[in-house]
């Protein structure tokens, strides 16, 4: 049907046509019969000339409603859905059901000048690039003019060399550990380097005792990659408790109700 097509995002039906060389999206809902009739009326019209973009194409819909539908629609395709879909969350509350047209760079700016007192550069930075894809898919989906984000600069971080903690300090970090969860999560990181929400994320499967090796499927790159085995992670996997309701090494319910040390 010529340069219109529909397409599924999550459990809504959309159609995609273009007008005058730029590209418009709708979404239209569950049914994809429906979806087919939209899009030969939109079609109908860009031939004859009829169809005008709603008004919330120029900025009108609400941020809240639009933070949705980036879930919906991206939310597939994020490297790490909990945290990048906390940062969205976290957005849509400070804006609201405020227009997307209303939102200046002036306020984000100030937002970021009040966050450098309580956070650090990489997390503001974080925060910003989510807000800053956002804006620019409304620009993509024919919601907003343009990203308020234009001309924004990024906080410095800062990339000091780490300290490593000395044996002492590991030993006596440990040991300050009363639950028996917490004693071991703190061990795999410091035997592994493993960051924190990979080890919350990992899995039984993903330890491999034949070959000795982790497998991080969720890295910070976005790529998987495998982390070595210890003779001390090696044990400490092997007499840790294997909860049958779930595939998480360090299930909530283990979280939750620690268990005795073995």
């Amino acid at each position: 049907m010529g340069n219109g097509t529909i397409y599924k995002r999550g459990n809504s039906w959309c159609v995609g046509f273009t007008m005058k060389g730029r590209r418009y999206r709708e979404t239209v809902g569950p049914n994809k019969k429906v979806a087919e009739k939209v899009l030969s009326l939109r079609m109908t019209q860009v031939l004859e000339n009829r169809y005008f973009p709603p008004n919330r194409a120029l900025g009108r819909m609400p941020f809240n409603e639009f933070a949705e539908m980036y879930l919906e629609r991206e939310g597939p395709l994020l490297k790490s859905i909990r945290t990048e879909r906390n940062r969205v969350l976290a957005w849509a509350r400070e804006f609201g059901n405020r227009p997307l047209g209303q939102i200046t760079r002036e306020e984000i700016e100030a937002w970021r000048r009040e966050r450098m007192t309580t956070s650090r550069p990489a997390t503001i930075n974080r925060d910003l690039s989510r807000l800053r894809r956002m804006f620019s898919l409304a620009v993509e989906w024919g919601l907003l003019e343009e990203s308020p984000m234009q001309g924004i600069k990024f906080l410095r971080e800062n990339n000091a060399r780490t300290r490593y903690l000395s044996l002492e300090e590991c030993q006596r970090l440990i040991a300050s550990c009363m639950a028996p969860h917490i004693r071991a999560m703190v061990s795999v990181a410091l035997h592994s380097g493993m960051r924190l929400g990979e080890i919350l994320n990992l899995r039984w499967y993903d330890l491999d005792f034949s070959s000795g090796f982790i497998l991080v499927r969720d890295s910070k790159n976005g790529e998987s990659r495998h982390v070595p085995m210890d003779a001390t992670l090696f044990a400490l996997f092997r007499a840790y408790p294997h909860r049958p309701s779930t595939d998480l090494v360090f299930s909530r319910e283990t979280l939750n109700k620690p268990v005795s040390s073995r």
